[in-house]
């Protein structure tokens, strides 16, 4: 019986663990396809980088007491930040960037939704 519940134990260790890595690996595949899409130098890239390891402390340090609000201020004033890094070349391929992901969000919510 032990060893059974110290398998069962280890296996939902390791799905936790492999889940992370996987939202891990889809965030930097989603940087690396908006950076690209850009065309962000490295130095934006450092500095993208910087500003987002900033607002990570900044979120960890009030992840106990802020509120909804509190995280939606905090996030909007990262992507300012990160906004006035870019180029107004940058910024008219950002618009067209995102407007591609929700086009495509769009069209697999349709997909997965059953049609009436």
């Amino acid at each position: 019986m032990k060893k059974l519940l110290m398998f069962a134990m280890l296996f939902a260790f390791v799905g936790l663990a492999n889940a992370q890595e996987k939202t891990i690996e889809k965030k930097q595949t989603n940087f690396d396809e908006w950076s690209e899409a850009l065309s962000l130098t490295d130095t934006q890239i450092a500095q993208i980088n910087q500003i987002n390891t900033k607002y990570q402390d900044k979120a960890a340090a009030i992840r106990e007491t802020a509120t909804k609000q509190d995280f939606k201020a905090l996030n909007d004033e990262k992507k300012q930040e990160i906004q006035n890094l870019l180029t107004p070349e940058q910024k008219v391929k950002e618009k067209q960037f995102m407007q591609k992901k929700e086009e495509e969000k769009i069209r697999k919510a349709s997909i997965k939704s059953p049609s009436r």
